[in-house]
């Protein structure tokens, strides 16, 4: 059976801040109260984050939220509000009240992120190259 090729989906880009992947973890806490939700991190970046998680989220989009981001040794407390719900699991997370101090923080360990990926792609490069030479 053949199919037409897939074409490229047209995606209009909102964000002003760049996205990194990143693994860690997080809980979040709802707002107000105390239920907390332990989860991972899939990206970051300035403007806010996206994150996995095992169990049920059980707020909406709108609902505030407490940040407590634990990311390559750095630990971050930020406010936000969910933005976005993939299914139960998955949450988008706006940051609220960065203050220029934890927007620098943020921007730092994107930097961090990037530089570790390019790192890590040239290493795959360079070990795919001596294979072939071999």
């Amino acid at each position: 059976m053949t199919g037409a090729p897939c074409a490229p989906s047209v995606v209009q880009e909102r964000r002003f801040h760049v996205r990194k992947d990143c693994w860690g973890y997080y809980w979040i806490s709802m707002l107000p109260g105390c239920l907390k939700i332990l989860g991972y991190p899939i990206n970051l970046s300035v403007g806010g984050c996206y994150f996995e998680t095992n169990t049920e989220i059980p707020a909406e989009v709108g609902a505030r939220v407490e940040v407590h981001l634990r990311v390559d040794g750095h630990t971050l407390l930020l406010l936000g509000v969910i933005c976005h719900k993939e299914g139960e699991t998955h949450v988008g997370i706006q940051f609220t009240q960065v203050s220029s101090r934890k927007a620098e923080q943020i921007r730092h360990l994107v930097t961090e992120l990037e530089e570790r990926e390019k790192e890590l792609l040239d290493n795959i490069q360079n070990f795919c190259r001596e294979r072939r030479d071999l």
